[in-house]
């Protein structure tokens, strides 16, 4: 697929540097699965947002050996939406989409956005135009790591699997502070029976009877 007409000398040359990423990433992903991966178990699901349809095809190949489902996305205000029918471990947002090409504004507002929704989810910005301040803003904001494209596969492949790894950690501890609390909520009174009519009544003295204790349960032979 060839770039959008328009589109600067920068951007041409980041079209051709993920297209070659596209085939390296390939490669490594069939060397993935034919050898550590494919001895690990595949857990996770996994969102990623980004208005490049070559980086949402080159990180589906890259990840689906780590991830249970990859599901993708190009326009951000689809994120709210999905996330509110499904639950994704990690979330991979792109900070610049069409809107804006640069500031990363984009970015943090769908990062704020999710973080409402979800306070303990897993977000990792990927982004074209890295600086140590936006990076630095990104973490402040709740993002748990920050990518620059375009990124080295290992690197990647690790940053994603450490967060898999945090998000099932977050919710374990979630789930171990449930049973907890369900272990050391008070039990409820017990029910207790009112009854006013002389049926009821004649009921209750019987119980009595047979529940109190005789006068001789406590003499001895």
């Amino acid at each position: 697929v060839a770039p959008s007409r328009g589109l600067g000398d920068v951007y041409k040359r980041q079209f051709v540097r993920y297209r070659t990423q596209i085939t390296q990433t390939f490669s490594l992903s069939l060397s993935c699965q034919s050898t550590y991966y494919t001895m690990t178990l595949k857990r996770g699901k996994i969102l990623i947002a980004d208005d490049n349809e070559d980086i949402l095809f080159t990180l589906k190949i890259l990840l689906r050996p780590i991830a249970e489902s990859i599901s993708i996305t190009t326009d951000p205000r689809e994120l709210l939406p999905i996330l509110s029918r499904t639950h994704y471990d990690v979330i991979l947002l792109d900070m610049n989409f069409r809107n804006d090409a640069v500031s990363g504004r984009e970015g943090f507002h769908w990062l704020e956005e999710i973080l409402k929704l979800d306070s303990g989810a897993v977000v990792i910005f990927i982004t074209a135009y890295a600086d140590t301040e936006k990076a630095v803003r990104a973490i402040k904001l709740g993002a748990t790591d920050f990518i620059a494209k375009p990124w080295q596969n290992d690197k990647m492949i690790a940053t994603v699997s450490a967060a898999l790894q945090l998000s099932f950690s977050r919710t374990e501890v979630e789930s171990l502070k449930e049973q907890k609390e369900a272990l050391t909520a008070p039990s409820p009174e017990p029910a207790r029976i009112i009854g006013e009519s002389a049926a009821m009544q004649a009921i209750f003295q019987t119980c009595l009877l047979y529940t109190s204790p005789s006068p001789r349960d406590g003499a001895t032979s």
